[in-house]
């Protein structure tokens, strides 16, 4: 998820617009296909649920890790996800147009994301 969160530019649609200099976590590898990231999504949550299972196996019979390694590496993760941007959904995206529309004193109900913003993330129409 972290690989496809770096690469996000190359393969998910919307574009997302980045300042001039552009964030120094994002990666330009020119285009990846969609496909090639589906696959190698689901290729890592089938390798993580094989790895739980590994893990309760393992802990089954004996083993006993290190609490401070486990929480370290849950912690490095969750803060690589929390700075970089969306992927798979365009789910945060949509909730911040629909902000944008309410903010505005308009009605998510009645308007559109698309009607208040261009694929581009610039304000568009009514919205500006």
């Amino acid at each position: 998820m972290i690989a496809a969160s770096l690469l996000r530019g190359a393969w998910m649609f919307p574009h997302l617009v980045m300042p001039a200099p552009g964030p120094l976590w994002m990666i330009s590898a020119g285009h990846v296909s969609a496909r090639v990231v589906t696959v190698a999504l689901w290729l890592g949550a089938a390798a993580g649920g094989g790895g739980v299972v590994a893990g309760l196996v393992a802990v089954r019979r004996g083993a006993q890790p290190s609490v401070r390694l486990l929480l370290a590496a849950g912690l490095v993760a969750v803060a690589a996800l929390a700075v970089l941007p969306p992927a798979g959904s365009t789910d945060p995206l949509d909730y911040a147009a629909y902000g944008r529309i309410m903010v505005l004193g308009r009605s998510p109900y009645v308007m559109t994301r698309t009607t208040c913003t261009s694929w581009t993330g610039r304000s568009a129409g009514p919205c500006r």
